[in-house]
């Protein structure tokens, strides 16, 4: 069969796993209903988020099926300068910048940028190249809670209005969180600032992205 351009003429199919599905039965409608339990599976098109694939195998043959990549602070270690796209606009050893750092292994990064008040991502984007501690040591951060006090969500600027004059780099310690008559109502914990200079000529690599690049992730495969 030859498709016209612009034509699907099949589709991946994602089967879940199987699980017990209680329903009625009757032949007709004036029947009593009878209760009864199957083992059922879903089966939906394959989209790009799904991560349900099939393996046939042949009867009595062995097969070892490779456990994935590892987490993404292992890449970072083993394979860093697989990891590197480039950007073309960024300085090496610029300060320009207020950014939260993020340590893997001796090595520090900034992580992507975040907008609005939520959750760092801890993706690491730019290497750091110099991290100077500043002297003081950490100050007391302390947010509101917005939603759910088991997530630690903030902006950026509030970090930056109580930083030193000469800092452009900070990391957070441990959070505790404040309660009023019960209820929690801020988020508390240590901020330690730097004074950092940060190779922005290229970034790493985000993890999602490398799971859409079938060659990288055969060369990142031990």
């Amino acid at each position: 069969m030859k498709a016209t351009p612009g034509t699907a003429i099949a589709h991946l199919l994602s089967i879940g796993g199987l699980m017990n599905s209680h329903h009625q039965y009757y032949e007709y409608w004036y029947e009593d209903r009878e209760n009864r339990t199957s083992i059922a599976s879903e089966v939906d098109c394959h989209e790009w988020w799904n991560g349900t694939r099939l393996l046939g195998v042949r009867s009595g043959d062995n097969i070892v099926i490779h456990p994935g990549l590892p987490g993404y602070e292992k890449l970072v270690q083993k394979h860093l300068d697989q990891l590197w796209g480039a950007n073309h606009k960024g300085v090496k050893g610029t300060t320009n910048g207020f950014w939260h750092l993020v340590q893997m292994d001796k090595r520090y990064f900034t992580d992507y940028p975040k907008q609005g008040d939520r959750m760092d991502n801890h993706e690491p984007e730019f290497l750091t190249i110099k991290v100077e501690k500043l002297l003081g040591g950490p100050k007391q951060f302390r947010t509101t809670i917005g939603g759910y006090h088991g997530f630690f969500k903030y902006g950026i600027n509030e970090v930056k209005s109580i930083a030193p004059s000469e800092a452009n780099a900070y990391t957070i310690g441990d959070i505790k969180i404040e309660y009023k008559d019960g209820n929690p109502t801020h988020h508390v914990g240590p901020v330690t600032f730097y004074k950092v200079e940060v190779d922005t000529t290229r970034r790493l690599i985000r993890m999602n992205d490398i799971y859409r690049d079938f060659e990288l992730i055969m060369l990142l495969v031990d």
